[in-house]
């Protein structure tokens, strides 16, 4: 019997037919790059964090199946996915500087952002008849309010909320990245194919249509802990460095905003190897050690790396083997996939009624998750428009801001000059002066 199929296999060799599969294309877990997967999980905007130093904890498990096997036995992207892999690394780094929750919120939206906007709406199928709160909203495309504040619920981001409004500190943040790959699925055009858990929880989701609110109340809870809230429709992989300082509320007092911003701009630059012509970039040798040197000066200092360690300059980093680590996304709620052409045939379920019950619990999200509503505070360190060089004062119903400064003028053509500026609700200097011999 061994005799005769050693003979098969010879003919077939003879006559040019492959009976191996060679290859790291021949194995089920082929991917066109490492940590592709990355980009095929769920994302719980509340608790993720971009900026994590490590991987980003909104990330949960896999949703889809990225490939397929074609007729030479090989695995191969399904149609649903394509991927691009231009590379383009930043030559310098990036710099921004927040002291409110809305503005630091702001900076990690437009930085990790891959495309127009970080999220897109929900689809007009998936709330088409759906009473949320006693209005309709079948026509519209909607984001739901409670992921407007995304990662709200992340440590880090709660941590720089206290840094805000206790500390009245400044955040910043300087950066470079080098982008490698874009992973793009294609939910109109295709039918990504879905993970065999993800299937599994689906049909859970269905046999709670017929459940109690309790019931539903708790598989809600458990599907949107195990694939979250959304699931990127475009993601960038590659690597980051990031350099992050804050300051305390005594200097960014001393300095305004953009002296702050330039300087942490060199000193993120000089750490990871940069070359800057310091002077011309108006943050002097003695600019930068009042900022970073002298007692009380700062609160806390941090330097993080996404996808490959450190090197002695940005252009060795950027040459470094990365482990590609997902930089920007853009997001999509996850109940667009509760829609007929994804659920119905292959698994027997109803989309429609899956729907019914899960959208008004979706939508209401902070008290379905959590209890009681993600309301967003007012005030000093929320949304407070005090200048970085003034500390917010006062109640969150009082205003805060300041009207711009009064051009410099010169009182019987002395040598010294003087501008002020009214302010409301932010204390720190009305007042300016600077040696003029003349004004013109």
């Amino acid at each position: 019997m061994k005799h005769y199929i050693s003979m098969i296999v010879l003919l077939l060799s003879l006559l040019g037919v492959n009976t191996k599969c060679t290859g790291d294309d021949c194995s089920p877990n082929w991917l066109p790059f490492d940590n592709m997967n990355s980009a095929l999980k769920g994302y719980d905007i509340m608790t993720g964090n971009p900026f994590s130093n490590g991987k980003d904890p909104g990330f949960r498990q896999q949703i889809f199946v990225p490939t397929v096997k074609n007729a030479e036995h090989r695995y191969e992207l399904h149609s649903a996915f394509t991927y691009d892999n231009e590379v383009y690394c930043d030559t310098k780094m990036t710099t921004d500087i927040s002291s409110t929750s809305k503005e630091y919120r702001k900076f990690m939206r437009e930085t990790s952002k891959s495309g127009v906007d970080l999220q897109v709406g929900t689809e007009t199928e998936v709330t088409a008849g759906i009473d949320i709160k006693g209005a309709s909203i079948s026509a519209t495309k909607k984001i739901p309010e409670p992921f407007t504040r995304a990662w709200g619920k992340s440590n880090d981001f709660q941590s720089m909320q206290g840094l805000f409004s206790e500390k009245k500190s400044l955040v910043a943040t300087s950066f470079a990245k080098c982008q490698l790959y874009e992973v793009i699925i294609h939910t109109f055009s295709s039918i990504p194919p879905l993970m065999e858990p993800f299937k599994k929880s689906i049909k859970e989701l269905h046999q709670a249509s017929g459940a109690d609110k309790n019931t539903q109340l708790r598989i809600f809870k458990s599907f949107i802990r195990h694939y979250g809230t959304h699931f990127s429709i475009k993601t960038s992989f590659g690597g980051e460095i990031v350099h992050r300082t804050v300051f305390s509320s005594s200097t960014k007092k001393k300095f305004d905003g953009e002296k702050i911003k330039k300087c942490e701009y060199v000193r993120g630059s000089k750490i990871f190897g940069i070359q800057v012509e310091q002077d011309k970039e108006g943050c002097s040798s003695t600019d930068e050690k009042r900022l970073y040197n002298e007692q009380g000066s700062t609160i806390v200092s941090s330097i993080m790396s996404k996808g490959a360690p450190p090197e002695k300059d940005i252009y060795t980093w950027a040459q470094q083997d990365f482990k590609s680590v997902p930089l920007k996304y853009q997001l999509s709620p996850i109940i667009n996939l509760f829609k007929k052409k994804y659920l119905d045939d292959g698994l027997q379920v109803s989309a429609e009624g899956i729907r019914k019950w899960f959208v008004p619990l979706y939508f209401n999200f902070c008290v379905s998750m959590y209890g009681s509503e993600c309301s967003e505070r007012n005030g000093c360190g929320y949304d407070d428009q005090c200048p970085s060089d003034t500390d917010c004062v006062g109640g969150p119903t009082e205003s805060h801001y300041c009207r711009a400064w009064s051009s410099w003028s010169c009182q019987h053509c002395s040598k010294t000059a003087k501008r002020t500026r009214t302010c409301h609700g932010c204390s720190g200097k009305t007042t300016e002066t600077k040696e003029m011999c003349q004004i013109e």
